[in-house]
């Protein structure tokens, strides 16, 4: 089994599964935290509009909150951005300007593949500054520290790594870790974490 088979069982959008391996790999962001990611923002990556409240009534926006992306939509919202607020967008749900921008100048924050490379970068950029936990409360609030949202991603994240896991010694091989002498990186789903977990295996 492929890591990205393992992911799409799992939960993943099947089309976007091959990106999501691809930008994990990029950004060294671990899969599985990744994969949390875009359960908890997208229920698996779905390309839809985010459910933030905003300065202008509902039925006035150029988009339905929850509907489908679209790259007309999207540049509607561009439109009136700055007098109605922010949305979240896109699997990642990249909300905050700046983030938008910075998407938009790599071909498009309304296209999938797109969203997901910045969104990684975020989170991959947050989690080597403030750990994992810290890094997915960041993500949804803005500031570190203990969040339902980071507690909520935290239980969801040992099932993320068992299927990392399963596809890493599964017959189809997978992207299978490199222990190197003096690795420190313990974060989840990487090759110490991996290799901390094996041996409480086989120790307790």
């Amino acid at each position: 089994m492929t890591p990205e088979s393992a992911i799409s069982a799992a939960g993943v959008l099947p089309d976007l599964a091959a990106a999501v391996v691809r930008e994990a790999r990029r950004t060294g962001l671990p899969l599985a935290v990744a994969c949390v990611m875009l359960e908890k923002e997208s229920a698996g990556g779905r390309n839809v509009w985010g459910h933030d409240k905003t300065k202008c009534p509902d039925d006035t926006l150029p988009y339905r909150k929850g509907g489908s992306v679209t790259e007309q939509n999207y540049r509607a919202y561009l439109s009136v951005r700055t007098r109605c607020g922010m949305q979240g967008v896109g699997p990642t749900q990249l909300t905050y300007y700046t983030f938008q921008d910075m998407a938009d100048k790599r071909g498009g924050c309304w296209r999938p593949e797109v969203n997901i490379a910045i969104g990684f970068e975020i989170l991959a950029g947050y989690v080597k500054s403030d750990g994992v936990r810290d890094a997915f409360s960041r993500y949804n609030t803005g500031r570190p520290g203990d969040t339902p949202y980071g507690r909520d991603a935290m239980k969801r994240l040992p099932r993320w790594e068992q299927v990392v896991d399963r596809a890493g010694s599964g017959d189809g091989g997978g992207d299978r870790p490199v222990l190197r002498l003096g690795s420190r990186d313990s974060a989840p789903g990487g090759p110490v974490h991996r290799l901390q977990r094996i041996l409480n295996e086989v120790l307790t």
